[in-house]
């Protein structure tokens, strides 16, 4: 009778192809929940602009605030003016309207919009749209969605997608409150 101290060829190839499959059903699955899970941070913090940018306008109704490119970090040692009266994005977020953030880091371009501003960027709005933020997401060089969001004036969260009409890739929706 023979003792068994290890496997055999066959069994390790079965067992090689079973793992195979496994990661090829599972790695696609997990590199979309990553995404998405970015995404929801990205609708969380963009949350934060939104409230802070109606805030300043419930405070100062007719002050209108210069908009800058995407929000950065260097942003955030922005004083807040004597006035109390912001009329820059840095100056808003100094003036603690906005949380202050590691803007550089995230995996979104973070924007404040006035008047559809920065032009060229997703602060552009449709037909009767007033977006006070949005989110966009960084230019990737893995063939990810590239995401959008913004915030209208009334706080309502909205999503689009710039990158492809795939049945494949679901838009995460801006969560319910």
């Amino acid at each position: 009778m023979r003792s068994n101290k290890g496997f055999t060829l066959i069994e390790m190839v079965v067992v090689c192809a079973i793992i195979a499959t496994l990661a090829a059903i599972a790695l696609p699955r997990m590199s979309r929940t990553v995404e998405t899970s970015r995404a929801y941070d990205a609708i969380g913090i963009l949350n934060n602009v939104a409230a802070g940018m109606r805030m300043l306008k419930s405070d100062w109704p007719a002050q209108a605030v210069t908009p800058t490119g995407s929000l950065s970090t260097s942003l955030n040692t922005t004083a807040c003016p004597s006035t109390g009266k912001p009329t820059t994005v840095g100056e808003v977020i100094g003036c603690k309207y906005v949380t202050p953030h590691d803007w550089d880091n995230y995996q979104y371009l973070f924007y404040a919009c006035e008047n559809n501003a920065p032009s060229g960027t997703c602060c552009v709005a449709g037909s009767g749209e007033n977006r006070v933020a949005c989110a966009d997401r960084r230019d990737t060089t893995d063939n990810a969605e590239k995401w959008f969001f913004w915030i209208d004036n009334y706080g309502g969260c909205h999503s689009g997608n710039t990158t492809r009409d795939s049945t494949d890739w679901v838009n995460p929706s801006c969560p319910k409150v």
